[in-house]
């Protein structure tokens, strides 16, 4: 009965994480940063194409030293981590 519960919890919550994915609004429509990604595309790529779509926006008007580009992305991962 317990795992019975359990599995009936999981399953629920799987189907709620499934409707809230971040990379498409309630509308339907992809958000920005995410659009053009797939799955195929290399890891690298697809951190590029959603620094370029999010974080340099801003960068470009407030922050030029941050810039992102593809050479310097993975000199400052530690730092966009934090």
């Amino acid at each position: 009965m317990n795992t019975l519960a359990k599995l009936i919890v999981a399953t629920c919550l799987a189907i709620i994480a499934g409707q809230n994915d971040p990379r498409t609004s309630s509308d339907g429509y992809e958000g920005l940063a995410y659009a053009g990604l797939s799955k195929e595309d290399p890891i690298e790529e697809r951190a590029f194409t959603v620094l370029t779509n999010k974080c340099n926006v801003c960068h470009e008007k407030r922050n030029r030293r941050r810039v992102f580009t593809e050479d310097n992305m993975n000199g400052w991962s530690n730092d966009v981590y934090k």
